[in-house]
């Protein structure tokens, strides 16, 4: 029993040091471009508050995200407002989400936003998701 709970004591120590000597390096296949067909995206900061980061946060992200997909799927207008520059400036494409609520006014709002951006980034969008989680919260 004793040596049992060296190997794992020693096992452990082991995987420990190798974690903490790559704390900095990512890793990737040579054949990891483009593997995910899209992935989901939010411009907020760690945590439940809803502060966004800045231009040069989501810049980094989404340069990130671009080693293993080419789209990005959106929540709302008002994240896509933020994401689309930088994902036009990439060559990337969105899924822009119109997240809708039980506020009449700040539907109004989306929407309005939503076809702005719409017209403004066509050619980068892939599809319009519309109002899908207010199914689940039943809000409508």
């Amino acid at each position: 029993m004793k040596y049992i709970i060296v190997s794992l004591l020693v096992a452990s120590l082991l995987q420990i040091f190798l974690w903490l000597g790559n704390e900095h390096k990512f890793i990737t296949p040579p054949d990891a471009d483009n593997i995910i067909e899209s992935l989901s995206y939010a411009p907020y900061k760690k945590g439940n508050k809803k502060e966004m980061l800045s231009d040069e946060e989501v810049l980094k992200d989404l340069i990130l995200l671009n080693k293993f997909t080419n789209s990005v799927r959106l929540y709302s207008a008002e994240d896509s407002r933020k994401v689309m520059p930088i994902v036009k400036k990439l060559g990337m494409q969105a899924h822009l989400g119109i997240w809708l609520s039980g506020n009449e006014q700040d539907n109004e709002k989306e929407m309005a936003e939503a076809k702005s951006l719409i017209s403004e980034y066509y050619d980068n969008l892939l599809s319009v998701i519309v109002g899908n989680e207010v199914l689940l919260r039943e809000d409508l």
